[in-house]
């Protein structure tokens, strides 16, 4: 067991600088290891540093059990335990998907331990031996390092998720092409069904594809050209052709991002074939109204439902 002088040290140390706990900086830990006494004086040690709450296991199999019942923000790991050690915890647990931060903290200081333990997916590897001040101090650090990275990449890979979800979703077509080299990179259901193509039709597809020949300036297409060089964010009226051969209006805005080396023009396209029917339509009522209106020798006002006057 840890000296009773150190306990009472951190102790005193814990008082002069008390910490606000929250959910947020909470950090669950697991400490398995076979010495009962041990745990009991670990605990006592990262807890009075303010933001862990530490739960215990004295075997692999109670561990295992615990962490079946509840997660845990990351574990601490003894090497030699009974029935089965450390680092063949940390294999069951990486085996079976789990990636819960691992520390192996042990008092075996042999390297191709701590060498197998990080090929195994440890985040750390602790000697217990050693001045305890400095131990559990890099010990805690470690802790709460290991826990921000994986809280990070879990926020990271929501957002991910969340962007997906509502790219996929979207109602208007949406297209990732790579600015340099007109390469489709992604796209979204609702391009899929603007064009009548399937998603791995689409992507790896030159832009140009999604254009009649009327629309394309060489290599790309002019709304493309055009908004890479001075139409950027710029709604442009163009035309797309679908598998079948079929010509559709469209109204495109697009925005240039980096996607990690790559310069990425996002263009959303929104299906105007409707509209453009319906303003051909009004357009051929009023060049018809005009020439009967002109045939008229007297004046005749046209007046809409809502008393609106719409031409004389």
């Amino acid at each position: 067991m840890l000296d009773r002088y150190i306990v009472e040290s951190f102790a005193e140390q814990s008082q002069k600088t008390p910490v606000s706990l929250t959910p947020e900086t909470l950090i669950r830990v697991l400490h398995v290891d076979d010495d009962a006494d041990f745990l009991k004086s670990s605990k006592l040690i990262l807890e009075m540093q303010g933001s862990f709450q530490i739960e215990t296991a004295l075997s692999v199999k109670e561990a295992l059990k615990k962490i079946r019942q509840k997660p845990y923000d990351v574990i601490i790991a003894d090497y030699k335990m009974p029935e089965t050690n450390g680092l063949n915890f940390l294999k069951e647990l990486r085996d079976n998907g789990n990636d819960v931060p691992f520390i192996l903290f042990t008092g075996k200081g042999r390297e191709e331990i701590a060498i197998e333990a990080l090929n195994l997916g440890a985040d750390r590897y602790f000697n217990k031996n050693g001045k305890p001040k400095i131990v559990y101090g890099e010990l805690a650090h470690s802790l709460i390092t290991a826990v921000k990275a994986k809280r990070a990449e879990k926020a990271l890979q929501e957002s991910e998720e969340k962007y997906r979800k509502q790219f996929e979703e979207a109602m208007d077509a949406i297209f990732l092409v790579d600015a340099e080299t007109g390469i489709i990179l992604d796209c979204n259901l609702a391009a899929t069904k603007l064009v009548d193509r399937t998603k791995s039709e689409i992507i790896g597809a030159h832009q140009r594809i999604l254009h009649p020949a009327e629309e394309l300036d060489g290599k790309f297409s002019i709304t493309f050209r055009q908004h890479i060089a001075e139409k950027e964010g710029d709604v442009l009226e163009a035309q797309v052709i679908t598998k079948t051969g079929e010509i559709k209006a469209v109204e495109i805005k697009a925005n240039l991002f980096e996607l990690g080396d790559k310069r990425v023009l996002q263009g959303v396209f929104r299906d105007a074939t409707n509209k453009k029917k319906m303003e051909e339509q009004l357009r051929r009522e009023r060049e018809t109204l005009e020439l009967v209106t002109g045939n008229i020798g007297a004046g005749l006002t046209i007046i809409s439902k809502d008393y609106k006057i719409m031409g004389k």
